[in-house]
């Protein structure tokens, strides 16, 4: 907030060079962070259902009440936050380490054992209970009934319980 605060009406949009970018400080002391798994169970359209995440925490927040919550595109998974396809830190490590808590989501079935797919995109199915195998059919059901509202209240259920209190800034796909 404090990088943008200073930056009114005709300050808006910034517009930079690559060059410029890449000069541009971070905007806080850097800090030290954890990692953790979250998950949740919670019941909708007359099932269980999953919904796994990554929480960053800060050493030292650079504001107590704010935090961000990252969701993924496509076939993805809450991974895509953690480090670049080449090896570089993401944007939940890199905000963690500017001292914002963080977290990360994975949409329900999107979170494979190990948090690795062993099955090609074209030929898996979504893995809706992170504890058990469940039936082709189920599965295909399921599949039906996993709408953006199911989806979204996994989510408000696992920020609520691991965010509360905090303002949240959220961003995805």
């Amino acid at each position: 907030r404090a990088y943008l605060d200073g930056l009114q009406g005709n300050d808006l949009p910034v517009r930079l060079s690559w060059d410029q970018w890449l000069t541009i400080a971070a905007p806080y002391p850097a800090t030290g962070f954890t990692q953790k798994e979250v998950t949740r169970r919670y019941v909708r359209n007359g099932y269980d259902w999953d919904i796994h995440g990554t929480l960053y925490r800060p050493e030292k927040d650079a504001d107590p009440s704010l935090a961000f919550v990252f969701f993924h595109g496509g076939a993805d998974s809450e991974s895509v936050f953690d480090l670049t396809p080449d090896g570089r830190p993401g944007v939940a490590r890199v905000l963690a380490g500017q001292g914002f808590t963080v977290l990360t989501i994975s949409y329900p079935g999107h979170y494979p054992p190990g948090n690795r797919w062993r099955t090609p995109i074209a030929q898996r199915q979504p893995l809706y209970l992170l504890d058990r195998d469940l039936p082709i059919e189920e599965t295909l059901d399921r599949n039906l009934k996993c709408t953006f509202n199911t989806i979204l209240q996994g989510a408000g259920e696992l920020a609520s319980e691991n965010l509360a209190g905090r303002d949240i800034i959220t961003w995805g796909h």
